[in-house]
């Protein structure tokens, strides 16, 4: 009887022990996979850094002015040297104005060119016995064919408004050359000077 109760109480003990094992066992391998977990998981502060990065990025973008297009922009240093160059005209005097000056691409005579032109009509008036022939020239840029027309057209345009002003039309002839007398250089001066009227004296 006794070394059955003896026997009965190692089993106890044993089990107890194994339990015991078993449960430190299992806690220790939660343990581990938790602290696995949180290695995983992006710190807070680190996520947070990300975030402002990306925001920072963004407003970088949107703050970024947008960069103007190239011919735009030479558009524009081509028109304020046009009418640059048509107020020194209107400074002369009729006999010395010999260009009228056009944007590109136009026959519209600007307010600059209609103040020259009108000195040109004041001289034209006090010299009754001067006819002038005017030329319409234009920059390289395009195709013969079509400045050779706007040559014309810009010709005509200057013609006409001496003309309207009273000038008889008997005593204006027009012309076009085109590109064929434009200088090369290629720049936006040169090109500005190259779209005129030119006054011919007859």
């Amino acid at each position: 009887m006794k070394w059955q109760i003896r026997l009965l109480s190692i089993i106890i003990i044993v089990s107890m022990v194994f339990f015991v094992s078993c449960g430190t066992k299992s806690t220790t391998e939660d343990d581990n996979i938790q602290v696995e977990q949180k290695k995983d998981e992006p710190k807070k502060d680190e996520v947070k850094k990300d975030e402002n990065k990306t925001e920072k990025k963004d407003v970088v973008k949107k703050d970024e002015p947008k960069k103007e297009e190239p011919k735009k922009v030479k558009k524009e240093v081509e028109d304020k040297v046009t009418k640059d160059i048509n107020k020194a005209e209107k400074k002369k005097v009729g006999v010395d104005i010999k260009n009228i000056y056009f944007e590109f691409d136009s026959f519209v005579l600007t307010g600059d060119a209609q103040d020259a032109l009108k000195k040109k009509y004041d001289w034209l008036t006090e010299e009754t016995d001067i006819n002038v022939e005017i030329q319409g020239h234009c920059d390289e840029r395009g195709t013969t064919e079509y400045n050779i027309a706007l040559g014309q057209k810009r010709a005509d345009r200057t013609k006409e408004f001496l003309i309207n002003m009273g000038i008889d039309s008997s005593r204006i002839t027009t012309v076009s050359f085109g590109e064929e007398q434009a200088t090369k250089a290629g720049t936006a001066e040169e090109w500005v000077k190259n779209r005129r009227a030119y006054f011919e004296q007859k």
